[in-house]
């Protein structure tokens, strides 16, 4: 079990930072854009969602869920009509909200600001993004006394790639990242380096034909190299991850109950060919129509 919560923190820590470096394009080329709701598998008019991940416990008879997983996500998000987040709570395994994430878009849709605030310490962080020409130009982090956590600049090349210059400190750069993108304006590459050229991460991504990401090599200075590689069922979901790292690899294969309207609302996670889960999430979800 242990394991298996290492491998999928870490193949969920490379999918969510590729997912976090996705940003916004009006001028001559795209990158292509991910909706919050998307990133959840969600589809349709979705105007919440809550999760709840659980341990599984043997019984007689097989299995049942057990207590909530506290390692996993148990969240609830709202979504505007665009299909993004405007607010994302975050729950401890009693069932406590622990966080809460609110964000602001503008009239084109593009992220503005979001908020961080701890239930018991009040603010933690807030992010305001600005752009020029209709392009994602800087982001900014402070912590609640307005100290600079990160900032970032986006400099556009060709149709193909970007360079985000990166600091932790008011006038002091840290290093740079380099994006790089398909001719269908899918991200194909990131590679982070510091203010010496070192390379800290790389990450390598392509795509089936209808879009879907079907493999990512990451390697990192904190993870190390990792090679992940999916496969999709006929309803579009990811039947099956392989996490191949330096030490071992692991398979995992899903198993999905869908609702009326396509969305899954129960999840089961096999591990390296067992018969019985190693995590079972449950999902409510509430439509806008």
């Amino acid at each position: 079990m242990t394991n298996m919560r290492k491998y999928l923190r870490l193949g969920a820590a490379a999918l969510a930072g590729l997912s976090a470096l996705a940003v916004v394009s009006c001028n001559s080329w795209s990158p292509v854009q991910e909706t919050d709701a998307s990133k959840y598998e969600l589809r349709g008019n979705v105007l919440s969602l809550r999760t709840v991940s659980y341990k599984v416990d043997s019984t007689e008879d097989g299995y049942k869920a057990g207590d909530i997983d506290p390692m996993s996500n148990n969240i609830y998000v709202e979504f505007n009509g665009d299909g993004n987040a405007t607010l994302l709570r975050r729950f401890n395994k009693d069932g406590n909200c622990v966080s809460e994430q609110t964000s602001v878009y503008n009239d084109k849709g593009q992220l503005m600001e979001t908020e961080l605030v701890s239930s018991s310490k009040g603010l933690l962080e807030k992010t305001v993004y600005t752009y020029k020409g209709g392009r994602l130009y800087s982001m900014r982090v402070t912590d609640a006394e307005d100290s600079l956590k990160k900032y970032e600049v986006y400099r556009y090349f060709g149709d193909d790639s970007i360079k985000v210059d990166y600091s932790f400190k008011e006038d002091q750069p840290a290093g740079y990242r380099i994006m790089t993108y398909d001719e269908r304006g899918y991200n194909t590459g990131n590679i982070m380096y510091s203010l010496k050229d070192k390379k800290l991460s790389e990450f390598r991504m392509s795509y089936d034909s209808t879009g879907r990401r079907d493999s990512v090599y990451s390697d990192s200075m904190l993870f190390g190299k990792l090679e992940t590689a999916m496969e999709y069922d006929d309803s579009g979901f990811c039947s099956g991850m392989v996490l191949s790292g330096e030490a071992r690899t692991t398979v995992f294969r899903f198993e999905r109950t869908l609702d009326s309207r396509g969305n899954w609302i129960e999840r089961l996670t096999y591990q390296d060919g067992g018969t019985i889960p190693v995590k079972i999430e449950k999902r409510e979800i509430k439509y806008a129509d």
